[in-house]
């Protein structure tokens, strides 16, 4: 689902095929204001769609001192979905522009709202925004459609009161094993079944992994299968803590809580009959981090996101 419209026009097969290609432009009543953010539905506030900006994107930044009065126009994809949503901002007479976006593959068009088809689509195919970072593009040759872009690394929380605050969600359904955990004993966290909650296929991607409360790297996984493993240190098994992975962007991909692991039982006495030798009592590992932020704005949108809820969402069978 794309938004309503857009600053540039998208016609053709090109359109109808989801390309990102521009292939027109025409003068549109919204670049009259400085920055202007285009909502996918009338219902649903551009105010709403900027604050979740804020949480799952970076900024695309311009230097380009002789596009001055030109419009950059970004075009972005809520994460965990498939509604596109266009930003722009006009370059100032410094030569500079600033236009939010959400994090991964974006589309960047400067152009002019006077001038039909004066308009180039910059690095095409090749720009990315890592989730808190600036992409930015300088040196802009506007003939060949080309900048130098430096893309900035995605800013990962540092602590877990800083996760626990961020806002941050998963963008993604999955699920894992085991359920329970031995204190001071290492184990492997296996998540299976990864997908995105728009059917993003993360086959291939690496994905990078920490546990908080102090950020603790365990290391980067390659999905394959769907699948990947994260091996937990016996330090970690106890007190609470969380285990997240993000993908290549910053976007949290998988989120489970820690609750703390149990001492393993001392060997049993020989069994005399009638009697119960005992269980072992263990830790357990639980999901968070659901899409409820998204899955509203996105229910708003008319997109779906089933499933999604603020704790533990129900495991598929």
């Amino acid at each position: 689902m794309k938004t309503k419209t857009s600053s540039f026009t998208r016609v053709g097969a090109l359109a109808a095929a989801a390309s990102i290609a521009f292939v027109g432009l025409s003068v549109s009543p919204a670049l009259a204001a400085p920055v202007t953010v285009i909502s996918a539905d009338a219902a649903t506030s551009d105010a709403a769609v900027v604050e979740l900006m804020a949480l799952f994107g970076g900024t695309v930044t311009v230097n380009y001192p002789a596009g001055a009065g030109l419009t950059v126009e970004v075009e972005s994809r809520i994460p965990g979905s498939d509604a596109t949503t266009f930003t722009s901002a006009v370059i100032a007479a410094d030569g500079t522009a600033s236009v939010a976006a959400f994090a991964g593959p974006v589309s960047v068009v400067i152009g002019s709202t006077s001038i039909p088809d004066n308009f180039a689509e910059i690095n095409a195919g090749s720009l990315i925004v890592n989730r808190g970072a600036v992409t930015a593009l300088n040196n802009v040759d506007f003939a060949a459609g080309t900048a130098v872009a430096a893309t900035g690394a995605a800013v990962i929380p540092t602590n877990g009161d800083e996760l626990v605050n961020s806002g941050l969600e998963v963008v993604t359904d999955y699920n894992f094993t085991p359920a329970s955990y031995l204190e001071g004993e290492a184990f492997t966290i296996n998540v299976t079944d990864l997908i995105g909650l728009d059917g993003k296929s993360y086959e291939g991607e690496t994905v990078t992994t920490y546990a908080f409360s102090d950020r603790t790297d365990l290391g980067a996984q390659v999905v394959s299968g769907n699948a990947f493993s994260v091996n937990v240190p016996a330090s970690l098994t106890t007190g609470s803590h969380s285990v997240v992975s993000f993908d290549q962007f910053g976007l949290p991909v998988v989120w489970i809580n820690m609750n703390g692991g149990y001492a393993a039982p001392e060997a049993p006495a020989p069994a005399v009959p009638g009697s119960n030798t005992g269980a072992t009592n263990t830790g357990g590992l639980a999901e968070t981090g659901g899409m409820e932020t998204i899955a509203l704005l996105l229910s708003a949108l008319g997109a779906a996101a089933a499933g999604a809820t603020l704790m533990v969402r129900s495991r598929r069978a």
